[in-house]
């Protein structure tokens, strides 16, 4: 497998980030959630398959009650298109089966999984393992929420900033614990 493929569903702000991918896929609110997944198989089949897919969008939160207080929580799957991805349709990504090596989620708390909501529908946890098996690519995905900035370059000078969403995003360093989804059994290893 040779090549890498960035998937940017742009209601999350900034440039995608030229140089981490020779595939760029901007998708939207519009898109067909289905579809993104189809479309990347697709590609990946062109290049006999992927080493990487990345997944740049917003992790969503779920109100829950848990550890005796009701709270918002990560985990409850991903802005992706119209459709988003979460439980109800995380088959979708049995397109990719077998034709990518890793998929990495630059997202808030895809795998953030709230003490007392295992096997719920806010168990970030149960969901990248699900998502490893339906794609049979490992997933790699943070508990935390994630903070990320705009790179610009002018006159080869580049700069930072977190307001100038003209730039292209640069997620940085991960904030909080890192794990990676087995695609043989969905479990997770930390990594980070």
């Amino acid at each position: 497998m040779a090549g890498n493929m960035l998937i940017h569903d742009n209601r999350l702000s900034g440039k995608m980030p030229s140089g981490l991918a020779n595939n760029n896929y901007q998708v939207g609110a519009t898109t067909d959630t289905r579809h993104i997944f189809d479309w990347a198989a697709y590609y990946a089949s062109t290049q006999s398959g992927l080493d990487n897919l990345f997944i740049m969008c917003h992790g969503y939160t779920a109100p829950a009650y848990a550890e005796q207080k009701s709270q918002y929580v990560l985990g409850n799957g991903l802005q992706l298109g119209k459709d988003n991805l979460s439980f109800n349709n995380i088959s979708v990504v049995s397109a990719l089966s077998n034709q990518v090596k890793t998929i990495t989620l630059f997202a808030c708390g895809p795998a953030n999984t709230t003490k007392g909501l295992q096997n719920t529908a806010v168990d970030g946890m149960r969901f990248c393992g699900e998502f490893a098996l339906y794609s049979g690519a490992a997933v790699i995905a943070a508990t935390a929420s994630q903070s990320y900035q705009y790179k610009k370059c002018v006159a080869k000078i580049c700069y930072h900033s977190n307001t100038d969403a003209t730039g292209e995003i640069d997620f940085g360093q991960w904030e909080g614990p890192v794990y990676q989804f087995s695609p043989v059994d969905g479990s997770p290893s930390r990594i980070s």
